[in-house]
């Protein structure tokens, strides 16, 4: 098993559909790193939905992705 969070990015979304969705999701690795998994692949009908997995994470490596996640978020850029 795994342990993990679902986030909800809705708002970063350019579009509600699955390319918006898709787009998010790059532009996020692109800009950040960090490695998401869209909800999509879950079942989920709601666009935006990302999975973050932190089973096998170092605590700081953890803090690290989420800071960067949060720079880019924050730039208006998400």
């Amino acid at each position: 098993g795994s342990l993990f969070v679902w986030a909800d990015f809705s708002k970063y979304l350019k579009e509600d559909s699955e390319q918006g969705q898709e787009q998010l999701w790059e532009e996020i690795y692109r800009n950040s790193g960090v490695l998401l998994t869209p909800g999509a692949g879950f079942g989920h009908n709601k666009k935006g939905l990302f999975r973050i997995v932190h089973t096998a994470v170092p605590l700081d490596h953890l803090a690290a992705a989420m800071t960067r996640l949060e720079k880019y978020l924050g730039t208006g850029n998400g």
